[in-house]
């Protein structure tokens, strides 16, 4: 019986020893595919290669942090000179980029701020608005036009559309749409609160609306004063369809800038 347990002892052991050391072999080869893997991925020529390209695209911010890790890994990288030189032109582009970026989005806001200030003003003092129109049209109803103003109280801004149709006979549009280059814009309104209509003096007829500009219709607008096709319609018994003049054209734009630029000073 000694005998059998014994013999069991010296298997166990045996099983053990020979466990061990395959366990050790694994973990040397585990060590060793950690080692290729990560010269693969962050080995000198490998990261040399990557901040070649970035910098051929121009991705100055990725150049800097590919040469500082290519520096701390591999000290001893024998194109560390050369590379050291591409990362300093890079550097400095990065530095003009962002120089040219902080002048544009100053000229930006320098021409919103003079953006509002060639808007017409008018100061309301019964009710506190003030409101701001285009200097490069007046807007009245009679005429088939299309417009934005502004208003102003305390920290409330509203910006409004106006687009009036004038003509012999009546169109009775339930319907209103912007469009540029195949794009199109439907302009919601409450045809009993946002739609007015009337006879000149000269027995022309006159209809209009004139409602409260959404976001998603702001960012439609900026669109289309840079296009080259912008028109308007107003569609009901009949259709009035016209391209935007320069003048309208001009008058959005100028608005437009007001208004992002009281939204972002307000």
């Amino acid at each position: 019986m000694k005998k059998y347990y014994s013999i069991l002892i010296v298997v166990f052991l045996f099983m053990s020893c020979t466990l061990k050391s395959e366990i050790e072999s694994l973990n040397d080869k585990i060590k060793n595919l950690e080692t290729e893997l990560d010269n693969c991925l962050h080995g000198a020529d490998k990261l040399y290669a990557k901040l070649i390209e970035a910098n051929e695209m121009k991705k100055y911010g990725h150049v800097q942090d590919l040469y500082n890790e290519l520096k701390t890994r591999h000290p001893e990288f024998n194109k560390l000179k050369e590379t050291t030189e591409i990362y300093e032109k890079a550097f400095l582009a990065e530095e003009e980029d962002l120089r040219k970026i902080a002048f544009e989005k100053e000229k930006v806001e320098a021409e919103k701020k003079i953006a509002l200030d060639k808007l017409k003003k008018n100061y309301d003092d019964v009710s506190g608005w003030t409101w701001y129109e285009t200097p490069y049209l007046i807007h009245y109803n009679n005429r088939h036009l299309t417009s934005l103003y502004l208003g102003q109280k305390e920290n409330t801004i509203l910006l409004r559309l106006k687009m009036s149709y004038n003509g012999i006979g009546w169109i009775f549009f339930e319907d209103a749409y912007l469009s540029y280059d195949g794009n199109t814009q439907y302009i919601y309104f409450d045809k009993y609160q946002n739609k007015k209509s009337e006879i000149g003096s000269d027995g022309t007829v006159h209809e209009w609306i004139d409602v409260k500009v959404s976001d998603l219709t702001v960012d439609f607008l900026e669109n289309l004063v840079k296009s080259k096709t912008p028109k308007m319609r107003l569609s009901g018994k009949y259709t009035k369809t016209r391209t935007l003049s320069k003048k309208e054209i001009d008058g959005i734009d100028l608005v437009l800038k007001a208004y992002a630029y009281l939204k972002e000073n307000n």
